[in-house]
């Protein structure tokens, strides 16, 4: 059995691999005659303590998983979800054929240069959110806008530049630092030019390609 460490797994995924892993999966899923992966379920106590626990198999690849992760949330007075504690996952692999044990990683995944980002299932998200814009968004979709700037944005704005050619990107945060700081950081990691603006208007005037990268429960759109 293998035991991976996040500093064992760092890096050893990019982009693309991800998002390549992403389409086969949800290929081999539609043409599969049985259901292989289920929704993720949430366990949930009074005091805002979950449970979370995603799981699937990919025949192909003679491998089943199952990734678990807890959380603490509190819901502040204007409704808002708060997140106060947040425990490393950890992702359990079998062999399809003998059920054996496989492997278990713990911690996110994550590509170089992203060591200090922070998202729970984060590269995981970004990849099939990627994977998803190559459906439905016009090739010739190259302008992206972002509103907000922490770790799911950076992922997301990652994975969709190994995917598609990218013009120019526009972000927004209601925290000034946070912008700036995004458009300086992601504009020199990716070799784009990302300006930093101070309303959500001039993110959606100036893109056809828009990131919703949020970890709020209320509307973030009128």
């Amino acid at each position: 059995m293998l035991l991976l460490t996040p500093k064992d797994h760092f890096g050893l995924l990019s982009f693309a691999e991800g998002v390549e892993l992403m389409r086969a999966g949800y290929e081999e899923e539609a043409s599969a005659p049985v259901k292989l992966s289920n929704p993720r379920t949430r366990t949930n106590t009074p005091e805002g303590f979950r449970m979370v626990v995603h799981q699937g198999v990919t025949p192909s690849r003679d491998g089943a998983a199952t990734g678990i992760r807890a959380e603490k949330v509190q819901i502040q007075k204007n409704g808002i979800q708060k997140y106060i504690g947040r425990g490393r996952p950890v992702f359990v692999v079998y062999d399809t054929n003998t059920a054996e044990l496989l492997m278990i990683m713990i911690g996110e995944p994550k590509p170089q240069g992203y060591e200090d980002v922070h998202a729970m299932a984060g590269f995981q998200t970004a990849c099939c959110a990627a994977y998803g814009t190559s459906l439905v968004a016009s090739p010739n979709a190259r302008k992206v806008g972002i509103l907000g700037s922490g770790g799911q944005a950076r992922l997301h704005l990652g994975a969709l530049a190994s995917s598609r050619e990218i013009d120019s990107v526009v972000v927004y945060s209601p925290n000034k630092d946070h912008r700036e700081n995004f458009a300086s950081e992601m504009g020199r990691l990716l070799g784009l030019e990302i300006a930093a603006v101070d309303n959500t208007g001039a993110v959606i005037e100036n893109s056809d390609l828009l990131l919703v990268c949020t970890n709020s429960n209320v509307p973030v759109l009128d």
